[in-house]
């Protein structure tokens, strides 16, 4: 499920020590649980090296390995749906494994290889959820008290996100054991031949998630999120940040808020679910993403004043290459 919005170009960072060049993009969070897909970019130096412009990257040969040897190359995705992305997608059908290791490789005639490795962490559950209407600030927020069952004996890093996913209507019925879609003028208009048949032919209606997120803002209390660390004037966040470390023992209890505001739409485009995610990320990921939290930009993108921050783990390259198990509940507060 990851997110990634490139800007066209970018201005070069006058205060950073990381020196720019053409190079690969990689940003990629891997998910138990899901397929592989791996967004892969290049940026680009362009007006005397001091603006970047990025673009994708359509011929690299992709490997990704885990630590029991298994290699697979990942091929490039050419689906509507990833076309005309700021980043290519290499991606395959395999199910990535939790509490594992991988490494992947990429390699680009011009532009050379890049390598990184991230181990996606153990599985792990939530207990005891409840939820509560609040108003913070004349502001609706849906409170969710849980319980965090912690892996024990190692560290752990927990990211704690609220997003709503968009889903299109598809409306369909099925005629002589011929399925069509009513949302074409040819399907309508059969539909409208035959409706009064008998027997009658229903018209069925299913929701199909996309891949357009709405990121909903957080508020917590919690003393011991890292949250605290960060300078924020509204109190409220992108992702809540916590250590096991904080812990005082493998089961942790504590609350977030989510403003409801983007919960239900009266446009059909806007429509979806309401994902209420608690994820345990490798290290790295959990540093790259609190760094993003700390200049409020999202994952994936490369502002004018932060081009190489955060510093991620690609070696030969720019980005994260990063894992997490997630634990996700899902609300419907829209109709359709």
């Amino acid at each position: 499920m990851t997110g990634l919005l490139l800007p066209a170009a970018c201005k070069k960072n006058p205060y950073s020590t990381h020196k720019l060049s053409n190079t690969l993009v990689v940003l990629t969070e891997l998910t138990a649980g899901d397929s592989v897909k791996i967004p892969i970019g290049k940026s680009t130096l362009i007006e005397n090296n001091n603006t970047v412009s990025f673009g994708t990257v359509n011929n690299a040969i992709v490997h990704l390995q885990d630590t029991l040897g298994h290699s697979w190359l990942i091929p490039l995705n050419t689906a509507p749906e990833f076309s005309g992305g700021a980043t290519s997608v290499y991606s395959n059908s395999q199910i990535l494994q939790p509490n594992t290791t991988y490494t992947i490789e990429v390699s680009d005639p011009e532009l050379g290889t890049a390598k990184a490795s991230t181990h996606i962490p153990p599985a792990f559950v939530i207990t005891e959820v409840d939820t509560l209407r609040e108003i913070y600030n004349d502001q609706e927020m849906l409170t969710f008290h849980f319980t965090i069952n912690d892996v024990p004996d190692t560290d752990n890093y927990y990211i704690i996100e609220a997003l709503k996913q968009v889903t299109k209507i598809y409306r369909h019925f099925i005629y002589r054991n011929v399925t069509y879609n009513y949302d074409t003028p040819d399907g309508q208009a059969l539909y409208n031949r035959i409706k009064n048949e008998q027997p009658p032919v229903p018209l069925l209606t299913d929701t199909i998630p996309t891949n357009n997120f709405i990121r909903l803002n957080l508020l917590t209390f919690d003393p011991n999120a890292d949250n605290t660390l960060l300078n924020s004037t509204t109190g409220l966040f992108r992702r809540v940040f916590l250590q096991s470390s904080v812990f005082n023992n493998p089961l942790y209890s504590t609350s977030v808020s989510v403003i409801t505001k983007n919960f239900i739409s009266d446009s059909p485009q806007m429509k979806g679910k309401v994902l209420f995610m608690v994820k345990s990320v490798s290290r790295e990921l959990y540093d790259y993403l609190f760094l993003y939290e700390k200049y409020k930009i999202d994952f994936g993108t490369f502002p004018s004043s932060q081009l190489s921050l955060p510093p991620g783990n690609i070696t030969n390259g720019l980005g994260i290459f990063g894992g997490s198990f997630r634990y996700v509940l899902t609300y419907y507060f829209d109709t359709f």
